[in-house]
Order: C-alpha cells, then sequence, then structure tokens
C-alpha cells in the first residue's frame, strides 16, 4: 500500500515498491505507480541527488486504473553518493485534469492535503554490494591482518628461549576471524531486528 504523509486525503496511487526502500542495481531500478481513484491523477518524481540519479519519466499523468513505470539510473558517480545511505526520492500525486499536465504552478499551488506523497531511500545494490558491508568487509580484513601481527608479537615475548612460538593452524585464525565479523555485525543485526 502506498503511504499519503502529512495528511488524512483519500489514497491516489499505489506505488511499489512500497515499503520506503529501493535497490539500485548498475542497471537501473523501476518504480510503479498505479492509479487507484476514480480520476486522473499527475505525479512526479524528485530527488536530492540530481546529479546522481536520473528518473525517466520525471513527471505525467495517469487516468483511472492506469499505470506508470518510473525508470531510475544512476550517473556515473551514483555509487558515491548512494553509498551515504541520504539518497532518496519523492514520489508526489494529485489529482489533475482531464487534458495536459500539472504545470510548476499547478504543483506549487497545491495544498499539502491534496497531494500525496512518498519518500523512497535509494540504496546500492547488485555486484558492487551494499556499500555498508564492503566498509565492513574492509574493516574486518584490517583488523585480521593486525590481530595476525599481534599474535606474531606475543608469540614471540611468551616464547625468547626458542625463538619460535606457538603456530595456529589456519583453522583457528579463519575461527576467530568469523567471530570478529559476527561481533562487528552485532549492530547492523540489532539494528535490523528493531525495525
Amino acid at each position: 500500500s502506498s503511504l499519503a504523509f502529512g495528511c488524512t486525503m483519500a489514497v491516489l496511487v499505489d506505488i511499489k515498491p512500497s515499503d520506503g526502500r529501493i535497490g539500485l542495481p548498475e542497471g537501473g531500478a523501476e518504480i510503479t505507480i498505479r492509479n487507484v481513484s476514480d480520476d486522473s491523477v499527475g505525479f512526479r518524481a524528485r530527488t536530492n541527488a540530481p546529479d546522481s540519479l536520473m528518473i525517466m519519466p520525471a513527471e505525467g499523468k495517469l487516468h483511472r486504473g492506469g499505470v506508470g513505470r518510473l525508470k531510475i539510473v544512476g550517473e556515473r558517480d551514483a555509487r558515491a553518493s548512494l553509498a551515504s545511505g541520504n539518497v532518496r526520492l519523492l514520489i508526489q500525486a494529485s489529482a489533475a485534469p482531464l487534458f495536459g499536465l500539472l504545470s510548476r504552478s499547478d504543483w506549487d499551488s497545491k495544498q499539502p492535503q491534496d497531494v500525496q506523497s512518498m519518500r523512497i531511500q535509494v540504496l546500492a545494490s547488485g555486484p558492487c554490494g551494499d556499500a555498508e558491508l564492503r566498509v565492513r568487509y574492509n574493516e574486518l580484513l584490517a583488523y585480521g591482518t593486525q590481530v595476525q601481527e599481534e599474535l606474531g608479537a606475543l608469540q614471540k615475548k611468551l616464547n625468547p628461549a626458542r625463538g619460535k612460538g606457538t603456530q595456529y593452524s589456519a583453522t583457528q585464525v579463519t575461527f576467530m576471524m568469523v567471530m570478529g565479523l559476527l561481533l562487528s555485525y552485532l549492530s547492523i543485526f540489532e539494528r535490523v531486528w528493531r525495525s
């Protein structure tokens, strides 16, 4: 179902995805808008990152029962913007005249209760992976290297007479790295669990 923020108006359009989030793979993503009202509805899409995202079409009109598809495509620098987690889309819908599109002045003159709005967070996805996971992975690799260096130093301190400390097997080191990974992702799982 769609969300109409800040008002008690009737729902004009059904927007998918309806959970307020969309992944943006390399080839782009699609948002579906379906007119569920008895009249024509105008829509428009805006983003807070116009240099990173292209929305096609950015505006349009749907007659009763009509369905529209918005194509969201990332520009060259989109991955860096999406990694911040602050890229958002705003989809708005309002009653429209039978002929023609709503002009900018038409939109500006609309009262908030006459406009259905939905905010959608755009997330990086696809072959490059989630940006937050990539950062955590790199942190884990650095931590694993640090642990191995500290382990070597401790082994030398504990066995100075032999000159060579106890060696850990690859399985033991892998186990320690997996435990570190699980602990580092505990905050992410907790956040997902609570939402």
